[in-house]
C-alpha cells in the first residue's frame, strides 16, 4: 500500500481517508495501468490542522442512456487524480482523469505540524 499522507507544493497535507468500494462492481484502471476496485476519500489539511478540502468517495450515477461512477480518487505518482468512468448504452466503458492535485510529496506522520491520528478521528466522528 502507498503512503497515506502526502505534502503539496503550498505547505499543506493531503491524508488518505477511509476507502469504499466502486459502486456497481465496477473495476477501473488507472493512468499508470494498475486496476483498482476501490477509492478512498482524501482529505487536504492545513498546517495548523484545519481541514481545506475534502475529495469525497465514489458515487453512481444513470442518466438516460448512461452509467458512470465519479469520484474515484487516487494518488498516482506525484499527483491526485479524479477518475470518471462511464459506461453509454452497454458499450465500451471509457474512463476520464483530471488531475486534482499535483507536486505531492510522501512524508511520514513525524513530518506534519499536527497529529494526524486525531484529525482523522475527528473527521470520523471520533472513530479512530
Amino acid at each position: 500500500m502507498s503512503a497515506a499522507i502526502w505534502k503539496t507544493s503550498d505547505g499543506h497535507f493531503l491524508l488518505r481517508g477511509r476507502e469504499a468500494e466502486i459502486p456497481m462492481g465496477v473495476s477501473v484502471r488507472q493512468p499508470d495501468g494498475e486496476t483498482i476496485t476501490a477509492s478512498s476519500e482524501y482529505h487536504l489539511i492545513t498546517a495548523d490542522g484545519r481541514v481545506a478540502r475534502t475529495f469525497g468517495p465514489p458515487a453512481s450515477y444513470s442518466l438516460d442512456i448512461t452509467l458512470g461512477i465519479v469520484n474515484i480518487h487516487a494518488v498516482i505518482g506525484d499527483a491526485l487524480h479524479c477518475l470518471h468512468w462511464k459506461e453509454r448504452d452497454g458499450g465500451e466503458p471509457t474512463v476520464e482523469d483530471e488531475v486534482r492535485l499535483s507536486g505531492l510529496r510522501a512524508v511520514g506522520r513525524e513530518e506534519c505540524p499536527f497529529d494526524p491520528a486525531a484529525v482523522m478521528a475527528a473527521l470520523s466522528g471520533g472513530r479512530a
